[in-house]
């Protein structure tokens, strides 16, 4: 098993613990026939090593037939084999705690985690994944990286905890990138958004031009970010289309046990040709309450646009 092979793993094995943890509902009336094609098509997923469709179809059959004893015997072996993927008892341990934090119980999850980890068993290296998840998700860079190191250094999670330091490297106190690539418009008069009275006259005119962005990201905590964004589009030949455009955000961001509460402002000062185009506000809530298998979200945003010419 090599890089995404262990973390594959662990989510199937412990999305068919889910399976094995709920008992089959009996049908409202017994069905022998049906349920003997039901244990059929369970054997011939076993066959071609898709557990979950097996695990689904056998408990299909014992809730048409709770006498079928061929289906029971079948679905008991799959959870004995699910239960084994995970290396014994601390295997067992780490599936249920990622059970809970897929099911957005992080607190209880994380004290799971770390149990599992300071043990430094084989199952350590994916508490330590899981925990470096955890605190990148709370803007918590120390810790990520910290637990991501250490994670990484086991064959199976270095891929995947790599490319999460990488990320958890970019979200720390102060994060700054650049971007300078030259690009071919073949109808620049159309940019920026809301173009300037006149530049959609006429046939399009293709023209290159050379974009320069820059962001630069602060988080003085880890609720709270911001960030600012500066674009330079340079015409070669429409100069009257130069642009630039700085963004500044502000975002408040406060989770809980399965709540998620967003609250951001944006500010933006765009110059057309060198002079001042456009000012915009723009301010937005969001809300987001998770369960294991549904999320709801809702939002609200309101924006003003204020544009420097008459026109």
């Amino acid at each position: 098993m090599a890089t995404l092979g262990a973390v594959i793993l662990l989510a199937a094995a412990a999305a068919l613990a889910d399976l094995c943890a709920a008992a089959p509902e009996p049908a409202a009336a017994r069905d022998p026939a049906d349920s003997a094609a039901y244990t059929t098509i369970g054997d011939d997923a076993v066959a071609g090593g898709d557990a979950r469709t097996a695990m689904i179809a056998y408990q299909k059959a014992i809730a048409l037939d709770p006498d079928n004893a061929r289906a029971k015997t079948a679905l008991a072996a799959l959870c004995r084999d699910a239960a084994d993927s995970g290396e014994g008892s601390e295997g067992a341990a780490l599936l249920d705690a990622i059970t809970r934090y897929r099911a957005g119980e992080h607190a209880a999850a994380s004290a799971a985690l770390r149990e599992i980890a300071g043990s430094r068993g084989e199952a350590a290296p994916g508490a330590h994944f899981f925990l470096g998840l955890i605190a990148l998700d709370k803007h918590d860079t120390g810790t990520a990286i910290r637990e991501l190191e250490q994670a990484r250094e086991d064959p199976d999670y270095r891929a995947l905890a790599t490319s999460l330091l990488r990320l958890a490297h970019r979200d720390g106190a102060l994060a700054i990138s650049l971007l300078v690539e030259p690009e071919l418009d073949t109808n620049p008069q159309l940019l920026p958004g809301t173009p300037p009275s006149g530049a959609v006259t006429g046939a399009p005119s293709v023209d290159e031009d050379l974009l320069t962005a820059a962001t630069i990201t602060a988080r003085p905590w880890s609720w709270l970010a911001v960030h600012n964004a500066i674009a330079w589009r340079n015409q070669r030949r429409l100069s009257p289309l130069d642009f630039v455009s700085d963004t500044l955000r502000v975002t408040a961001e406060l989770a809980g046990h399965r709540d998620r509460v967003a609250i951001r402002y944006d500010f933006d000062y765009d110059l057309l040709d060198g002079t001042r185009y456009l000012l915009a506000h723009r301010a937005g809530a969001s809300y987001r309450r998770e369960w294991p298998r549904l999320a709801l979200v809702a939002s609200y945003s309101l924006r003003r646009r204020d544009f420097a010419r008459d026109a």
